[in-house]
C-alpha cells in the first residue's frame, strides 16, 4: 500500500458515510439537507408575490429577528408593534423594520384566498 493512500481511503469512507446519513436523513424527515434553513421554507404569505415582497432582500439573520417580532405581536393578541418595541427588538436595522411593516401591510389586506403566517403555523403549509 502506497503511503498517500491511507488519505483516500478515509476520504471515500468519509463520503459514503455522509451520503449513507444524508440518505437516512431524506427518508426519516422528506427533505434534502442542503434545504434545511433555506428561505425557500420561510413563508410569510401564502400568495408567492406578497411572501417575495415581504421577504424582499433579508437575510437568514433578518429573517430570524423578523420571526422573532412576529411570534412577540401574535403573543401580544396580534395587535401591531409600537414603534420603540420594533426599534428595541431590530436594534435600528431599517430594513427589517420596513419587512415588518410590508408583512403588516399584507396583513391588513382584504383577501379571500392568501393570507399571511405567523412563524408558528408554517408547518400547515409545507407542501
Amino acid at each position: 500500500m502506497a503511503k498517500g493512500s491511507k488519505g483516500v481511503e478515509f476520504r471515500i469512507v468519509l463520503f459514503f458515510l455522509v451520503l449513507v446519513l444524508g440518505y437516512l436523513g431524506y427518508q426519516k424527515y422528506g427533505i434534502p439537507l442542503q434545504a434545511i434553513g433555506t428561505s425557500h421554507f420561510i413563508i410569510y404569505d401564502t400568495q408567492a408575490e406578497n411572501d417575495a415582497y415581504i421577504k424582499a432582500n433579508l437575510s437568514k439573520k433578518q429573517m430570524s429577528t423578523l420571526d422573532r417580532l412576529l411570534l412577540k405581536e401574535k403573543k401580544d393578541g396580534g395587535l401591531r408593534l409600537s414603534t420603540k418595541t420594533l426599534s428595541n427588538m431590530t436594534h435600528g436595522d431599517v430594513e427589517l423594520e420596513q419587512a415588518y411593516l410590508r408583512w403588516r401591510k399584507c396583513r391588513e389586506m382584504m383577501r379571500s384566498k392568501h393570507h399571511t403566517i405567523y412563524p408558528d403555523e408554517r408547518h400547515l403549509y409545507k407542501k
